[in-house]
C-alpha cells in the first residue's frame, strides 16, 4: 500500500527549485527526493562511484533506482511548468482596486518585470495578498499534478 505525499511538502518544494538538481517524489513511499543532474547523468552513463565520497554514492544509488525504476518515481513541476509570470499577471488581473491592477499591470511589462512586480507589490501594501495567492495557485498545480499522475497525497 502505497503512503500519501503531504501537499505542503510538494508545494514547498515547487516554490524552492534548484537549477543543478531535479526533484521527484517516489510514487509509493510518497517522500520527495531531490538528485543533482550530474548524479542522473552519471547513471545514465552507467558510470561507476567507487571513487566518490560514501555521501554522492548514496546520491548515485538513489539516481540509478530513478533511471532504472523510472516508474516508481514522478518528476515534481518545474519552475517552466508553473510558469511564474503567467501567475503574476492573473495575480495583477485579480486586483479589484483599478488604479493598483493598472500600476501592476505596467510594472510587469517590458525588461525586469520580476522585480518591478515585486517593489510594487510593497509599494502597494500587496505583498501579503501576493504570496497567498502565489501559495494557493502552486497549490492548484501541485493537486493538479497528483491526480495526472495518480498520487495520493494529503492536504493538512
Amino acid at each position: 500500500m502505497s503512503q500519501a505525499l503531504k501537499l505542503s511538502d510538494l508545494i514547498d518544494e515547487m516554490d524552492m527549485q534548484s537549477d543543478d538538481s531535479n526533484g521527484f517524489v517516489n510514487k509509493k513511499t510518497g517522500e520527495i527526493v531531490y538528485i543533482m543532474r550530474e548524479f542522473l547523468s552519471m547513471a545514465e552513463d552507467g558510470e561507476k562511484g567507487d571513487h566518490l565520497p560514501s555521501w554522492e554514492q548514496k546520491q548515485l544509488k538513489l539516481a540509478e533506482d530513478i533511471v532504472f525504476s523510472f516508474e516508481k518515481y514522478q518528476t515534481i513541476p518545474s519552475k517552466y511548468d508553473m510558469n511564474e509570470y503567467d501567475i503574476m499577471e492573473d495575480f495583477c488581473l485579480a486586483v479589484k482596486n483599478e488604479r493598483h491592477q493598472q500600476q501592476l499591470l505596467t510594472a510587469i511589462r517590458g525588461k525586469g518585470a520580476f522585480r518591478s512586480f515585486k517593489d510594487k507589490i510593497i509599494a502597494l501594501d500587496l505583498e501579503d495578498d501576493w504570496y497567498d495567492y502565489h501559495h494557493n495557485r502552486l497549490k492548484e498545480i501541485a493537486i493538479d499534478f497528483c491526480h495526472r499522475h495518480e498520487i495520493k497525497y494529503e492536504d493538512k
